[in-house]
């Protein structure tokens, strides 16, 4: 629900005291914007790029997902404030690769539930390469932020490049915020294409993890070994074709 920002307006003291007492999710939309400003604004700035923001995304999450130029130009924040809402979802992904750092991808079930945990709440797509070593453990990943909600966007050339010095193996994901997980045309392309310039430097691309808003899709489970080359030593709920 968009929160229009006509709430009753506490102080900044009071929303700090509020916070304290009862935690981040009793304060409304606007008050999170209007508290976290509080640190980089001046005080006479705050209501107004708070009710900016409000308007133009209604919320704090899918803010902090903007480019920091967009939030400069559009929401009229200084530039310390949309460094501050951009580096929140990027320590958000940073806790929670270092919550599942000792997972081993080497099950769809187990690259599901990493990618989801990564996925599931981004309001715009996102797209995330990992690497792991050949028991299938964590060693590396890059992430892209983008957001087009209609396509992948994974440039071959920083794949390339992040796989010629980064594990045995490649995972891919990426999101599809307000849409069924089920592989576009151009997310099978996008695949076929990754998994063939992966094959020239022999680092095989293992899964495409597709995160939608109704559940999360395997794409070697959706399309089997069609696309993919067979990997044995990944398991997946459906029976490899001979």
């Amino acid at each position: 629900m968009i929160d229009n920002g006509n709430d009753n307006k506490l102080t900044i003291e009071q929303l700090r005291k509020k916070y304290r007492s009862e935690g981040y999710y009793s304060l409304t939309n606007s008050e999170k914007i209007r508290l976290l400003l509080s640190y980089s604004e001046k005080d006479e700035n705050i209501d107004r790029i708070a009710e900016n923001i409000i308007e133009t995304y209604g919320n704090i999450h899918t803010a902090a997902d903007s480019s920091s130029l967009f939030l400069m130009n559009v929401c009229e924040m200084s530039m310390s404030s949309a460094v501050l809402l951009n580096i929140i979802p990027a320590i958000s992904n940073k806790c929670i690769f270092s919550k599942y750092s000792k997972i081993k991808l080497n099950s769809s079930a187990n690259a599901k539930k990493l990618f989801s945990a990564l996925l599931k709440n981004s309001s715009i797509e996102k797209s995330i390469i990992v690497a792991v070593n050949s028991r299938f453990n964590i060693i590396n990943q890059f992430i892209i932020f983008k957001g087009e909600a209609d396509k992948v966007d994974m440039p071959l050339s920083k794949i390339y490049k992040f796989a010629q010095c980064k594990g045995n193996y490649i995972f891919i994901a990426h999101c599809h915020p307000n849409g069924s997980a089920i592989p576009s045309q151009n997310d099978i392309n996008t695949t076929i294409k990754i998994k063939d310039n992966l094959n020239l430097i022999n680092t095989p691309l293992v899964d495409h993890i597709i995160v939608g808003a109704d559940c999360t899709l395997s794409m070697r489970e959706y399309l089997g070994n069609k696309i993919l080359d067979d990997i044995k030593k990944y398991k997946t709920n459906v029976t490899t074709d001979e």
